[in-house]
């Protein structure tokens, strides 16, 4: 299969399934093919859920995963805990996005997998709260690109596959996917609720679905994972959003978290009240095929420049593997998602990033001098 069929039957896996009624697959042809890409994309648990009641599919194929998952979920939910009860005896209480806050959601554990613990704290409280993690035990802390490290924390060592035990955190500074909302309206609707000893604070679930919509936009479009995300979010609020809320905001953002909407009824047959989308704009007709075939493609992680052979092959190679697919592209530099040619996006996306890459390595080459 190519990479357009590999994603469409990843689609049709994925169709339903984080309902508490899963149904069997239609077909369970190409998924032991495919086994590395589901498990890559973190949809193995998921799909586990529709292979076991497929007749004549391998229900045991990924069952060994979904094991390891439930048993790390299991872990890191406990250490959440023990995150967030520490913060607040030092009078610190983050917002918690991503990860744990759309796992709960899931009908069983083990089927949405995380690794981090996404936290959104206020700029001002950066030092004090890595200390405080420091002195929790976490492992690895990340703060946002651009934002100068706390020389405490030493040199960030990459970790693509933190063991279950290992607490990482990934400290955000601030709401920065909502800064077109009202701060006060924003935390007005905002959720708490037990964890063990720990109090949660979430978003509600407008601001929730409008940060994992445009975190869906901005890189995680090979993660399939994130679209069942959406759907399992607009599934489970459907009869309380407030519809003119969610859309409330600067225009092309909200663009997108429409786009992301139909995307899920479209791709994956989440139910919701359609009338909701009156008077906003269709799909585009490449962007549900893009999507497809972005899930059907191996991912390759991006490497940098400065660690590439001098060769023009290297060289290609990586910038091959830098190139924006077309949905990044367009909603990194602000366009519409309409039928126009997607070519000149990419292009200035990439030109983009490339110049961003230069100005900060020459910046980095000043202050090591």
């Amino acid at each position: 299969m190519n990479a357009f069929e590999n994603g469409r039957m990843l689609a049709r896996a994925l169709s339903g399934a984080w309902r508490k009624e899963a149904l069997p697959l239609p077909t369970s042809d190409g998924i032991a093919e495919n086994a590395e890409l589901i498990i890559r994309t973190g949809a193995a648990g998921i799909v586990h859920r529709r292979l076991t009641k497929t007749p004549g599919a391998d229900g045991d194929l990924f069952r060994q995963v979904v094991r390891q998952q439930t048993l790390a979920e299991a872990i890191r939910t406990k250490n959440l805990e023990k995150v967030l009860v520490g913060l607040a005896a030092r009078g610190i209480e983050p917002t918690v996005i991503k990860g744990w806050t759309l796992a709960r959601y899931y009908p069983e554990r083990g089927l949405r997998p995380f690794a981090d613990f996404d936290l959104v704290i206020e700029p001002h409280e950066l030092e004090r709260t890595c200390q405080a993690l420091l002195e929790l035990g976490t492992a690895a802390i990340d703060v946002p690109e651009g934002i100068a490290r706390p020389a405490f924390l030493g040199t960030p060592v990459p970790n693509e596959a933190p063991k279950p035990q290992e607490i990482c955190v990934d400290l955000h500074l601030g709401h920065h996917r909502l800064i077109d909302r009202i701060a006060s309206e924003r935390d007005r609707r905002v959720l708490r609720e037990k964890l063990g000893e720990a109090s949660v604070r979430t978003l509600g679930p407008e601001d929730h679905l409008r940060t994992v919509a445009l975190h869906l936009f901005e890189h995680a479009t090979w993660r399939s994972l994130c679209l069942v995300d959406i759907a399992i979010l607009v599934e489970h609020h459907a009869h309380e959003i407030d519809w003119n809320y969610l859309f409330a905001g600067e225009p092309r953002r909200t663009e997108a978290v429409v786009m992301a909407l139909r995307l899920s009824h479209e791709i994956l047959g989440a139910r919701f009240d359609l009338r909701v989308l009156d008077g906003r704009p269709s799909l585009p007709r490449w962007l549900p095929s893009t999507l497809l075939r972005i899930w059907g493609t191996p991912f390759k992680p991006a490497f940098r420049f400065d660690e590439v052979a001098r060769t023009p092959t290297a060289l290609w190679e990586a910038a091959k593997r830098r190139w924006p697919n077309p949905i990044v592209a367009t909603f990194a530099i602000g366009g519409s998602f309409n039928n126009l040619p997607r070519l000149p996006y990419q292009l200035v996306d990439f030109l983009g990033r490339g110049k961003r890459y230069l100005v900060k390595r020459a910046r980095n080459r000043l202050s090591a001098s």
